[in-house]
Parts: C-alpha cells; structure tokens; sequence
C-alpha cells in the first residue's frame, strides 16, 4: 500500500513539470498513426499443406483419397463409418478433422477416423 503511494508520487511529481500533457491534436494524430500502422498491416496467409486428406462417401462405398489442386488420388478403400452420409466427407484440418456436408447443420467438427490419420502418417514418413 505504502509503495504504490509512493509510485503515484513520483508519477504526478514527474508530470507536473509539463512532460505528461498532451493535446487533442498531438493524441488524435498518434492515435491516427497507431491505427493505421494496426490496419495496414496485412496478416500473412495460413499456411496448409499442399495434399488435403479427405474420407468420402460416394454412392459405391467410402474411400481415402488425397487432393492436391484439381487432381484426385484414391489411396484406399474401406467400409463406410455409419455417420457419414451420401455426399459428404470428413476432411482432415490440422490437428481435428471437419465433416464437410451439403448440410449446413452436419458441418461440424468430428472425430477423425483411423484410416484418414493412417494416411496422414504414411504422408509424413520418410520414403
């Protein structure tokens, strides 16, 4: 209690010799630097990976496959897990996997299946 006493002291001492004044104009132009050196700075793009791992459901059953810009890789195929729908497939982001669905309510967060992080970790391997 004692010490901060003594710090608002100083502080005002400090001041009172004109050297903590500001005026509306000098503030309103830092504050007009500071937002816009804030502003213009662009974030850099997330980086991801060049490969998307993805499980899908296609009307002749379920497969992993790797898309790398227009082009599709099937890498495996295996039984459909029960919650995934016609039309839809769980993709793996980063460290969770989304399921993408033509559904608006069933885009969430799932768990990923064993079989799409399988094929992440042959990915990562060293050949």
């Amino acid at each position: 209690m004692m010490r901060s006493r003594i710090v608002l002291a100083v502080a005002l001492a400090a001041c009172s010799g004109g050297g903590c004044e500001r005026t509306s104009a000098d503030s309103a132009a830092r504050d007009g630097a500071e937002r816009t050196s804030v502003a213009g700075d662009a974030l850099p793009a997330p980086l991801r990976p060049a490969r998307l791992l993805i499980l899908e459901r296609t009307a002749v059953g379920c497969a992993v496959a790797a898309l790398e810009g227009e082009s599709r890789e099937e890498l495996a195929r295996l039984p459909c897990p029960r919650d995934l729908e016609l039309g839809e497939r769980v993709r793996l982001a980063g460290a969770i996997c989304m399921r993408d669905s033509p559904v608006d309510t069933r885009k969430v967060p799932v768990r990923c299946p064993g079989a799409l992080l399988d094929a992440r970790q042959r990915e990562l391997s060293p050949r």
